[in-house]
């Protein structure tokens, strides 16, 4: 056989992926997006934790300005409804992940407990419901717990 020049093929000089070393690649970009993802996502929930942490001790504080000027947490004395000096969600434009109100039959003119719940993308949170009172005494109902919940 003849082979004339130019027409010779050296097979080691072909660039080029073979497919064991494209699936090979493919697998390592898929473990690294599987460890990634969940800590991506927890990092999120962190934060909107957090954001909800902040307002409902801003919440709080409002409402200890509008006590020591009215005398109540109430917005009129038959104490119907907490005064609306903070936000009632959160984020406070969009969908909202906490939803800021008074536990049912807690509000009186001199007590309150304020909770955070959990809607929207934060309904599953390990945290669960997020609370304080007029006292400063914080809470988290879900399994995390208190202390994981409310860092500071």
């Amino acid at each position: 056989m003849q082979v004339r020049e130019g027409w010779c093929v050296n097979y080691k000089s072909v660039v080029g992926f073979s497919l064991i070393e494209l699936m090979i690649a493919v697998a390592l970009v898929g473990i690294l997006a599987a460890v990634a993802f969940p800590a991506y996502q927890d990092s999120i929930n962190k934060s909107r934790r957090s954001e909800a942490v902040a307002a409902l001790t801003e919440a709080a504080q409002r409402l200890e300005v509008f006590f020591s000027q009215n005398g109540r947490y109430c917005e009129a004395s038959d104490c119907a409804e907490i005064a609306p000096v903070f936000q009632a969600s959160i984020p406070a434009t969009g969908t909202a992940y906490y939803n800021i109100a008074p536990e049912d039959g807690s509000l009186s003119l001199r007590a309150y407990t304020l909770e955070a719940v959990p809607a929207g993308g934060m309904a599953g949170d390990d945290c669960g419901t997020l609370s304080i009172t007029q006292a400063g005494v914080t809470d988290a109902s879900g399994s995390l717990g208190r202390d994981a919940c409310w860092r500071r």
